[in-house]
């Protein structure tokens, strides 16, 4: 079973650096990106990609390893970018900074997060914020939550279909 994720990049040094003191949280997210059947990670929009590029060049090598795996699933940038951009026009909230993530779900249809902004899980739940037919995703903070990747039924076409 192929299961893909939107990896918040607050943790993607807990997901993909198997030294940081949180990855036992996020392991079995490590284990499906990288193993045996693996997942996928859906990628993309420009400020995604800033802020992964931010963190560390590592980071960005690891990116390169999981795309030569065949286990990322690159976005249209500019289709995020729209997206991101008439969803942040929609929320007037200081607290809002992650119209990202909401742009990613709502062009991928994913429907498992992974991360540990509680701030964002507000805006992420709102179904308002998406396309018709995408519903707001569910949360993975850690290991209490891996039977969400595990479940067929939060497997996105996107991922499905190979991308």
């Amino acid at each position: 079973m192929t299961v893909c994720v939107i990896v918040d990049t607050n943790c993607f040094g807990s997901v993909l650096n198997t030294s940081s003191k949180d990855h036992k949280r996020f392991a079995p997210v490590y284990d499906w990106l990288m193993y045996g059947k693996g997942g996928r990670l859906i990628y993309g929009g420009a400020k995604y990609k800033k802020e992964i590029d931010l963190q560390a060049e590592h980071y960005k090598k690891l990116i390169q390893e999981i795309e030569r795996m065949g286990r990322l699933v690159p976005l249209n940038d500019a289709a995020v970018d729209k997206l991101a951009a008439t969803v942040k026009a929609k929320v007037n909230d200081k607290d809002f900074d992650d119209e990202h993530l909401v742009a990613i779900v709502g062009i991928s249809k994913c429907c498992v997060v992974v991360s540990l902004d509680k701030r964002a899980d507000r805006f992420l739940k709102r179904r308002d914020l998406y396309p018709d037919g995408v519903k707001p995703p569910k949360i993975y903070r850690n290991t209490r939550s891996k039977k969400l990747c595990g479940c067929e039924r939060n497997i996105a076409a996107i991922c499905r279909s190979g991308g």
